[in-house]
């Protein structure tokens, strides 16, 4: 059974925030690993669910293994609510505003495409070319030129501006990612 696949570590919350990560080399280790850890009455923490059942993504799992549930399980959602809710999908690696029209802002626009990049992608940044190129293809109506929302960006402290300073390179700030992500959840209640 073991020629069709290798087991490198094992991921186990055993409190919320607390998660132990062991290297294993068989389905046999993982049982024992448990054994061990609910002898010292250290036991794996039930995953959340929300009011209507449904299994709630947790903040460093490691399950996801497709963008867009990178992204969900980054922002605490659902898995499964990007593509419910028409909000954002994943082309061929290619992230997606399914309803530009919705945001309120460009800069929201711009904002979720960002982490979509560096969340779902994995990507920790992006030349400002190839970015303004994806915008462009979003389809989202903006009266000002990208650079000029990219310096807003900057200047709202969103934007790394080292990284931009140091080759056009677009990377979002700790702020900038929160933000993204509050807008993104913003999304998912307004719906």
């Amino acid at each position: 059974m073991t020629d069709k696949y290798t087991l490198r570590e094992v991921r186990v919350q055993v409190q919320p925030g607390v998660t132990l990560i062991a290297d294993v080399a068989s389905i046999d280790s993982i049982s024992v690993l448990l054994a061990d850890l609910k002898s010292k009455d250290l036991k794996p923490v039930p995953r959340e669910q929300d009011p209507t059942g449904q299994e709630l993504a947790q903040p460093g799992a490691e399950t996801a293994e497709t963008p867009d549930s990178r992204v969900e399980v980054n922002a605490g959602i659902p898995i499964g609510t990007l593509a419910k809710k028409n909000i954002l999908a994943f082309k061929e690696d290619v992230p997606q505003l399914l309803r530009p029209s919705a945001f309120d802002t460009v800069t929201e626009a711009a904002l979720l495409l960002l982490h979509s990049v560096e969340t779902g992608l994995r990507n920790q940044e992006i030349g400002y070319e190839s970015f303004k190129g994806l915008f462009e293809g979003q389809n989202v109506k903006s009266g000002t030129p990208l650079s000029m929302l990219m310096t807003n960006l900057r200047n709202s402290g969103y934007l790394d501006k080292n990284a931009y300073k140091n080759g056009r390179r677009l990377r979002l700030t700790a702020k900038g990612d929160k933000r993204a992500i509050e807008i993104l959840k913003g999304f998912v209640a307004g719906d």
